[in-house]
């Protein structure tokens, strides 16, 4: 076998290595075009307020000051999102939600004089309560009887003595109204024990049915 000289032996090793590391060189970038940042691949999100969308499940329904005055309807779903639903100057406050979850009651001042306001849990169709008395306005949570029938006023009822029950008690007359024309219904004799504040029966003296009766 015919030897090489040693001039074209190093020259062969050269050629040899510079497309050896070429090679290695290719394939390295290669590889780092292939990977992208982790925050930065398909499906990830760089925040936390893009991460998941609106799932439309409410999970509360609240008011919030924004501004000095100035207080807004606002909603989370059970995702952890928050939606604000109004955009008024004045005071939205005290939101109640539907059983059925599809409406939002609330008072407002937004033309000047408190009054409910409904709307759809997306803000929209928005409209005023009208033929209720001044003085209706929401007060407290669970301000519906039905999908239909929304609480607006409440007052403190009979107070004594209740010899068939053997207690002291209290009543609470809460007048409801229907929501599709702003007129009164009916209301409900809500009876609780004086010193604990039990409640003990609730009657409806729009349809006169006894609701509920601890005994």
């Amino acid at each position: 076998m015919k030897s090489l000289p040693v001039k074209e032996l190093l020259s062969s090793a050269r050629r040899t290595t510079s497309v050896t590391l070429l090679s290695v060189s290719v394939a390295f970038l290669t590889g780092c075009t292939d990977r992208q940042p982790k925050n930065l691949r398909e499906g990830s999100q760089p925040n936390k307020e893009s991460r998941t969308e609106w799932t439309g499940n409410i999970k509360r329904v609240y008011s919030k000051d924004v501004d000095a005055g100035n207080t807004e309807i606002f909603v989370d779903d059970d995702a952890g999102n928050t939606k604000r639903l109004t955009n008024s100057p004045g005071r939205d406050e005290a939101p109640t939600l539907s059983p059925d979850r599809t409406k939002i009651a609330f008072n407002s001042d937004r033309d000047g004089q408190p009054a409910i306001y409904l709307m759809d849990t997306q803000g929209n169709l928005l409209r005023r309560l009208d033929n209720l008395a001044p003085n209706d306005l929401i007060s407290k949570q669970n301000n519906w009887k039905d999908n239909e029938q929304l609480i607006v006023r409440e007052t403190r009822g009979w107070r004594g003595y209740d010899t068939e029950r053997n207690g002291r008690i209290y009543q609470l007359h809460r007048w409801y109204v229907n929501i599709n024309t702003g007129e009164s219904s009916g209301w409900l004799v809500e009876t609780y024990w004086e010193g604990t504040g039990e409640l003990i029966e609730v009657k409806d003296f729009g349809s006169n049915q006894v609701i509920f009766k601890k005994w």
